[in-house]
C-alpha cells in the first residue's frame, strides 16, 4: 500500500536547497541563504557549490561590515 508521499533523494533535496539559497541571496537575504548553505554542508560537507557560494557570503558579508 503506497502512503501517497514521494521521497526525495539526498541529491534532489541538496539540489533544491541550493537553488532557493541562490534566490535568497539574489533578493538580498543572505543570512537565510547562509543558513540554507550551512544544512546543505550539514548533509554533504564537501559541496563545493555550498562550500563556494557560502564562504563567499561569508567574506562578502564579513567586509560589509
Amino acid at each position: 500500500m503506497s502512503s501517497g508521499s514521494i521521497t526525495q533523494s539526498k541529491a534532489q533535496k541538496i539540489e533544491e536547497q541550493l537553488q532557493a539559497a541562490a534566490i535568497l541571496n539574489n533578493d538580498g537575504q543572505a543570512v537565510r541563504a547562509l543558513q540554507l548553505y550551512d544544512d546543505v554542508l550539514s548533509e554533504d560537507p564537501n559541496d563545493p557549490q555550498a562550500l563556494a557560494a557560502s564562504g563567499w557570503l561569508e567574506w562578502n558579508y564579513g567586509s560589509a561590515g
